[in-house]
């Protein structure tokens, strides 16, 4: 099983099955299944076969908006923090 979890200090294997967005691996830089199995192919391709294989599914929709949600209050209480804590900034989504 590929690591696909990623900590602070560690890249870890994740046995939960959920829900692939591709959507979010080049804006966001997150892996996806269909990608670290089919290492040949793009995240484009993907989002284009769950398309294919689903049409009518926007169960990915909730999970696309809720990674930009929190992405953007990532950076906001980032971009808040004091220049002077580099520790504490580079354990948030550096």
């Amino acid at each position: 099983m590929p690591r696909s979890v990623v900590g602070i200090k560690a890249q870890m294997r994740d046995h939960s099955i959920s829900i692939p967005t591709p959507e979010n691996t080049e804006p966001f830089s997150m892996p996806n299944a269909c990608n670290l199995c089919r290492e040949d192919e793009t995240p484009a391709w993907a989002v284009a076969t769950l398309e294919e294989w689903f049409p009518e599914s926007r169960s990915r929709d909730k999970l696309i908006r809720r990674t930009e949600t929190f992405t953007a209050a990532a950076l906001l209480l980032r971009a808040r923090m004091p220049a002077t804590d580099e520790a504490m900034r580079a354990t948030n989504f550096a």
